[in-house]
């Protein structure tokens, strides 16, 4: 019986000790998320740039060609 009881113990400690695993991963899990959050942000502002860059060299572009043409 006082094997049994031992057992329970030790079981209880794994759980306990596994629960506390689990909440570090999910908070660990929790900072990556917002971490690739930030970084696409990033990533699309950056996008968003580099097309109105794009855009203004089209234009300047077109603008030089009528002038030349002009």
């Amino acid at each position: 019986k006082n094997g049994l009881v031992d057992q329970v113990h030790a079981l209880g400690t794994t759980c306990f000790g596994l629960r506390d695993q689990v909440s570090g991963y999910e908070r660990l899990k929790e900072q990556i998320e917002e971490f690739q959050d930030v970084q696409m942000n990033i990533v699309n502002d950056k996008g968003a740039k580099l097309d109105a860059d794009l855009l203004e060299m089209a234009l300047h572009l077109e603008e030089m060609a009528e002038l030349e043409d002009g």
